[in-house]
């Protein structure tokens, strides 16, 4: 637990930094990065960030939970009471097939977009775990590069990232190669 502890001051310390802020020394690359922690401390992630919101920080963080995006979205297309009893009716993958088809990357990039930019905004996306297996990270950041060229994102991962290979949980791998690990 002190390693996670040790690792968030890390990455208050980097929403601190001006080059990170600025996408500096990425050799014009997209600002995406991956935060990656132990499945098993979440918990002392959720705090971290809920606690966020009353340090002081150069970064204005833009708090995206995917989670509430796919609330709203199954809100707007009028499910969201009736989940349950589709998911128990059709079952497990009929269930996951339709809630793909209205809770897509676009969906979810159109509820994370936001007016007034500033110079040090960080868009901070949290609640990767909780939306898989409907959404899965790769498809979120695939698609989110046009919309957020000069804002850092910052993804707090439940899992590993390679370089090559997002694991979340430390179990379910899906290729992607266009982020840099945080820490």
């Amino acid at each position: 637990m002190e390693n996670i502890r040790a690792r968030l001051d890390c990455l208050t310390n980097k929403f601190n930094d001006n080059d990170f802020l600025q996408n500096k020394g990425l050799s014009n690359e997209v600002g995406i990065h991956i935060f990656c922690y132990n499945p098993e401390d979440e918990m002392v992630v959720k705090n971290y960030v809920h606690q966020l919101k009353g340090i002081d920080t150069k970064a204005n963080i833009i708090e995206c939970d995917l989670y509430k995006i796919f609330l709203k979205i199954c809100e707007e297309k009028r499910v969201l009471d009736r989940l349950p009893k589709i998911e128990e009716a059709k079952g497990n993958d009929a269930f996951l097939k339709m809630v793909t088809l209205f809770a897509t990357p676009n969906a979810f990039i159109k509820h994370m977009k936001y007016e007034n930019h500033t110079d040090n905004d960080v868009l901070l996306i949290i609640g990767v775990g909780n939306v898989y297996p409907y959404m899965r990270c790769n498809n979120i950041l695939e698609n989110i590069q046009p919309e957020f060229p000069n804002t850092p994102v910052v993804v707090m991962y439940p899992g590993s990232y390679t370089g090559q290979t997002l694991i979340l949980f430390n179990r379910f791998e899906t290729n992607y190669y266009r982020a840099f690990n945080l820490l």
